[in-house]
């Protein structure tokens, strides 16, 4: 029996606003990419985290390092990933297990880590691990996962809305 179950909703990119492509890719990554992690470490997420990370800087040719920045229900970490520079070098896993890039982020760039994620899902050994702790993989694309977040976004709206729950200041 499965101790956790995680659905992992989509393994992708996020970005609220389009951006211009450019030759980025090419280069892309010439230097160690961050993954904020908004929950400690040993947390399924970080778990997810890690296993990805390994496997997804193997197939980039760059290390993927793992910051734990839990507290405040995430809204530490998400500040942290909204506020980073929209280069591909700081990734965010949040909602739903999801990776996000800063808005703005080159398409590019992007695209390539999108590819290469989606095969790091499919390799045994990312497989293996994943069954291990219990997780089930779920690749989507960044347009899926942008669908699944203003859903869940409009959803909770409306339920702070009907409970007439002010806005914090």
């Amino acid at each position: 029996m499965k101790l956790i179950r995680i659905l992992l909703a989509s393994l992708v990119f996020c970005l609220t606003l389009p951006s211009v492509g450019s030759a980025s890719a090419q280069a892309y990554p010439n230097r160690p990419v961050r993954l904020i992690v908004p929950f400690a470490a040993g947390s399924g997420t970080d778990i997810i985290a890690r296993i990805v990370s390994h496997k997804l800087g193997e197939a980039l040719g760059q290390q993927i390092v793992v910051d734990n920045r839990p507290g405040a229900n995430g809204i530490i970490a998400a500040d942290a990933a909204a506020k980073a520079a929209a280069d591909g070098y700081t990734l965010f896993m949040g909602t739903w297990v999801g990776l996000f890039a800063p808005a703005g982020a080159p398409q590019d760039v992007i695209a390539r880590i999108h590819a290469e994620a989606a095969r790091t899902l499919q390799t045994s050994v990312v497989r293996e691990q994943f069954l291990q702790n219990g997780i089930e993989a779920i690749a989507g694309t960044p347009e899926q996962l942008g669908s699944a977040v203003r859903a869940e976004i409009a959803k909770w709206s409306r339920v702070v809305r009907d409970a007439k729950i002010p806005k914090a200041n």
